[in-house]
């Protein structure tokens, strides 16, 4: 990692003894001291540098790791060429589900699960337009109802689009600049912009709006894109000119100036949270990161002097591992950094990296890229990375306390993800820009409770969306939702969920089927993966209904089901196969441990 000011009052709060404060260059302190004052956070913290490679001592740097030979995950349903994914799942006999979970090419999902009609009114029935599982587009019978993302409650990363935009940073104080905000929601923004080692700060740029609405911020070495959700620049881009920084010249050994990052950054745990926050990892019982990511281009511009163990650049997203338990006497503040690696020039899957660092004195645990995917960024295509990180932090804790970090507590009790930050970092002479969107952090803790859903506030669907049904009442109406079917495929779509399948063991819906057809009146329920998103009939189950009218609870045991496992991202129920035009009723939806 790189002799560079930290970002401490982000990501970790101090520890650090005076030995090692006295160590530090005269700078950092000063800089340092300067974040204490505004965020009561001490001198430790340090960047997030180097992919994972830890600075030797003639200043070069370790390569970030070769390629495991375990760990990587395959990608359902068959990547293409430019790296989308199609027919995730397949066309059924009946053609009742086309393109099911199909990934675009711009990281959308179309038709997920819905048959088009013959006159063309039904598109994206219950589509996952988003990776994360919000719902775009859901074909809804309103199309107010059918527009922006439903968040996941257990969602940790604050302004995971960046519609907020970023709090600038100084280049070499730290210091708190001016807002680069797009305006595509309203309030503060949520993440800081680390501009470490640059000649020049984005501060005080006048962005330009781009055709699609989103909003560029550049200069000679830098730039920032923020693109309104929909949009081909959605969410975020950054674009680092390393040539014209560092002048054509590669750094040496010795050079003492920082070297290139465009890093966003944001604090998750009190204290100072700029989000919900995440219990600690005692509490856990998946922790599932995803993004959706392409390289949009690299120029390594190589030339005499080149070493690749110093010369690269890696986009890099690094976490906090961070006991923030309550006693201060028992390590209080103390960490370790736990990163995965996007893109790093030099290799294109990197693997795990374990090592200490010489800037913080913390360890830290890169697992790279392999884990999330099968395929290299390299290519230029877009790319759904997804993994649940609970398991690798653990291992990642394990090692530190085996190395003899963190040895005041061994008590996940203690432990919590305390900031992250993301982006690039480049001692190379690159030039380089990647995009990112859909990034999400989604925690599903081990005392799972009952989901309900009662539909007991008139007009509130609870984050439900509807395809092919008729909603006369725009929504309930004194505690029942009701509803006609005019024909076939009708679909309810859950909000975005994120539950771990092992916690869950049955869904119950109380309803009413007011005279549709009896052949018809069978109720269906599908289940979208985070690793594999999309409805497909393998991941479905079906129980008979009744016609009568009569309101009764339908109850499909999900258990023992082999495809029912894994982190479940959204529920979709068809409330009966076909229908003719009768009412249905739906009373209460409930997920059950």
């Amino acid at each position: 990692m790189a002799q560079s000011p930290g970002i401490c009052y982000l990501l970790a709060v101090n520890v650090e003894d005076e030995k090692m404060r006295r160590a530090r260059h005269k700078l950092i302190l000063v800089i340092l001291a300067a974040l204490f004052a505004l965020s009561g956070c001490g001198a430790d913290g340090g960047s997030i540098t180097d992919a994972g490679g830890g600075d030797q001592d003639d200043g070069s740097i370790t390569d970030a790791g070769g390629d495991q030979t375990d760990g990587s995950t395959t990608d359902a349903g068959g990547d293409q060429a430019d790296g989308s994914i199609t027919d995730a799942g397949g066309d059924q006999a009946d053609g009742s589900i086309t393109d099911a979970g199909g990934d675009q090419a711009d990281g959308s999902i179309t038709d997920a699960g819905g048959d088009d009609q013959a006159d063309g009114s039904i598109t994206d029935a219950g589509g996952d337009d988003q990776a994360d599982g919000s719902i775009t587009d859901a074909g809804g019978d309103d199309p107010a109802d059918a527009g922006g993302p439903v968040e996941n409650p257990n969602e940790i990363i604050a302004d995971r689009h960046f519609a907020r935009g970023f709090t600038l940073m100084h280049p070499d104080t730290g210091d708190l600049l001016g807002d680069m905000s797009p305006a595509f929601e309203t309030g503060d923004p949520k993440w800081h912009l680390a501009q470490w080692g640059s000649l020049a700060s984005l501060d005080g740029v006048t962005p330009s709006t781009l055709t699609s609405g989103a909003m560029l911020w550049e200069n000679t070495y830098a730039a920032v894109t923020i693109g309104p959700i929909g949009s081909g620049e959605a969410d975020l881009s950054f674009l680092v000119n390393a040539y014209d920084e560092y002048g054509g010249v590669y750094r040496s050994p010795t050079d003492s100036r920082t070297w290139i990052h465009l890093l966003g950054a944001q604090r998750i745990s009190p204290p100072d949270a700029q989000g919900p926050g995440c219990p600690a990892l005692s509490q856990l019982n998946s922790l599932v990161f995803s993004v959706d990511c392409r390289l949009i281009s690299d120029v390594q511009n190589i030339h005499g002097g080149y070493d690749p163990s110093r010369h690269n650049a890696a986009y890099l997203i690094y976490f906090t591992i961070q006991n923030l338990g309550s006693d201060p006497e028992f390590g209080y503040g103390d960490y370790l950094w736990f990163g995965l690696t996007l893109y790093d020039d030099r290799n294109d899957m990197p693997g795990l990296y374990v090592n200490g660092d010489d800037a913080t004195g913390k360890l830290i645990y890169n697992i790279g890229l392999a884990p999330l995917s099968d395929a290299s960024l390299a290519d230029e295509a877009w790319h759904r990375l997804h993994e649940d990180l609970l398991p690798h932090i653990l291992d990642a804790l394990q090692e530190a306390w085996d190395r003899g970090y963190l040895p005041h507590s061994h008590n996940l009790s203690d432990y919590y993800i305390g900031g992250m930050n993301l982006g690039w970092e480049i001692p190379g002479l690159n030039n380089a820009e990647l995009q990112i969107r859909n990034l999400s952090l989604v925690y599903a803790d081990n005392n799972p409770t009952e989901i309900r859903y009662d539909f007991n506030t008139d007009g509130d669907r609870e984050g439900w969306t509807t395809a092919n049904i008729d909603d006369p009442n725009d929504g309930p109406i004194g505690g029942t939702w009701t509803m006609s079917i005019p024909g076939s495929d009708p679909v309810l779509l859950s909000p975005a969920l994120q539950i771990n399948a092992a916690n869950y063991g049955s869904i119950s819906v109380t309803m009413a089927n007011d005279g549709n057809p009896a052949d018809d009146s069978h109720m269906q329920i599908f289940w979208s993966l985070s690793a594999n998103p999309g409805f497909i009939e393998d991941n479905s189950d079906w129980i008979p209904i009744s016609n009568a009218g009569g309101w009764a609870t339908y109850t499909i045991d999900l258990s023992a089901h082999p495809y029912w496992n894994g982190a479940i991202n959204q529920i979709r129920i068809d409330p009966i196969m076909s229908g003719d035009g009768n009412s249905i009723g739906i009373d209460a939806i409930v997920i059950t441990p």
